[in-house]
């Protein structure tokens, strides 16, 4: 099935009913998809001529079928346009089944808080002397939807989030780790406090709730299904979505949006600014000023995790390489890797539906393969030695931090204390997020 179709005829693009020819901008649409005629009005909608632009860039023939070319170009030109259908037929995947993925709660879970039983009991107690043990959850969640708005027929059940403790642990790796630093930033020992409490959800953003809350999915592998975890997402993206859960919950927003706004076609159309291009419009997501820097612990909301927070919930209060052991091959196999993530020599070069491998600990699932994880923080090749409390890196570039590996990654990069880096406007099939939130007293 050619996938524009379905896009066309849903968007009253090129293709529907009539008979007057197409203006310009729905003519490239038609050259791709065999249509000849335009909807009587013969006036492309804004989102129209935005893809039809992107899809002409592109050219044409890398959207003829459906292969890993095709559907990245698909999905980068409907982010970029704000276009939300998805041609269910052709790309939603497998379904999953009430005792598959499903079996231990929903697989759509990344962002809303609820109680959780599973708690990191902490190393040592931080300086603060009521922040010992874990705090509950600053307010019940109220209920979400049972299902999307129609138009967009996506059903998303309640999320499910995990409480890590605060507490004292040890961030990096011993010099005697296989693996060590093989393919990114320093892995320096050092002992790191979080004076709070967090919750960061249980499994990675999946493409069904950024769909749901965004309103568009930007993923290359969107034939994968909505319980597989979205994908070609920017820093900027993730960030956004983070901000959309605290105003869906009523909670504060942890970033702001500090670009132009100017209408675009493509990310390229916001270089100039550093921002990408989101639902036609320029967008550069940044810390509210009142949470910049460590403040951004303050915040109540919802956002990317620290650097930190992210490797004390991987842990969950382990200190080997993987949270189910020791890694025993850098390249290639590796049993360990293989029971805990998706990644090259397991996944048949694609990502999986979210939540198959082992749990670790807390209840977290995929924190090693699958997509690896944007976090809050900026990069820096070496995080150093000394004891820090509360710590995250202000981006003085545009790279930011990515955690776990990936399924195209080697199981040296699923370790708990690999890091790696990406501008924050890069887009890869490989690369996704979750989102946390403190809880503060």
């Amino acid at each position: 099935m050619r996938l524009l179709v379905t896009m066309l005829f849903v968007l009253g693009g090129c293709g529907g009913g009539g008979a007057k020819p197409c203006t310009e901008a729905c003519r490239k649409l038609a050259d791709c998809t065999g249509a000849t005629t335009c909807p009587l009005s013969a006036v492309c909608t804004e989102q129209e001529k935005c893809l039809a632009l992107c899809i002409d860039r592109a050219s044409c023939a890398a959207i003829s079928g459906l292969d890993v070319a095709a559907a990245k170009t698909y999905g980068q030109c409907r982010a970029q346009c704000g276009v939300t259908v998805v041609d269910a037929g052709a790309l939603d995947g497998p379904p999953v089944t009430d005792n598959g993925v499903h079996a231990e709660g929903p697989s759509l879970d990344a962002g809303v808080p609820r109680d959780s039983a599973s708690t990191l009991p902490p190393d040592s107690a931080p300086p603060s002397p009521d922040s010992a043990s874990p705090r509950p959850p600053d307010s019940a969640s109220p209920p979400l939807p049972d299902s999307a708005p129609p138009d967009q027929g996506i059903v998303v059940p309640p999320f499910a989030n995990v409480t890590v403790a605060a507490g004292i642990f040890s961030m990096g790796s011993p010099v005697s780790e296989p693996c060590r630093e093989a393919s990114g930033g320093k892995e320096t020992l050092h002992q790191v406090t979080l004076v709070n409490a967090f919750q960061i959800g249980n499994r990675e953003v999946t493409q069904g709730q950024f769909q749901y809350y965004m309103g568009y999915n930007p993923s290359n592998y969107a034939f994968c299904g909505k319980d597989c975890p979205v994908e070609m997402v920017t820093w900027h993206e993730a960030a956004l979505y983070c901000n959309q859960i605290s105003t869906q919950q009523g909670k504060p927003l942890c970033y702001e949006d500090v670009g132009s706004g100017v209408l675009c076609a493509m990310d390229a159309d916001c270089q100039a600014e550093k921002g990408v291009c989101v639902q036609a419009k320029c967008v550069r997501m940044a810390p509210v000023a009142t949470y910049a820097g460590a403040a951004i612990y303050a915040c109540p909301g919802f956002r990317l995790p620290t650097e930190a927070e992210w490797e004390r919930a991987c842990r969950a209060g382990t200190q080997g390489a993987f949270y189910n052991g020791g890694v025993s091959s850098c390249t290639g196999t590796d049993p360990a890797a293989d029971q805990i993530g998706w990644f090259a020599a397991n996944s048949s070069s694609v990502p999986h539906l979210a939540g198959q491998k082992q749990k670790n600990a807390l209840g977290l699932y995929d924190m090693a393969g699958n997509v690896m994880e944007w976090v809050h923080d900026g990069y820096t090749a070496d995080l150093g030695a000394g004891a820090i409390t509360d710590p995250v890196t202000a981006p003085v570039t545009d790279q930011r931090v990515t955690r776990g590996g990936a399924w195209s990654r080697q199981p040296g990069d699923l370790r708990a204390a690999a890091r790696l880096s990406y501008n924050a406007r890069d887009r890869g099939g490989n690369r996704g997020f979750r989102c946390a939130r403190s809880l503060l007293p």
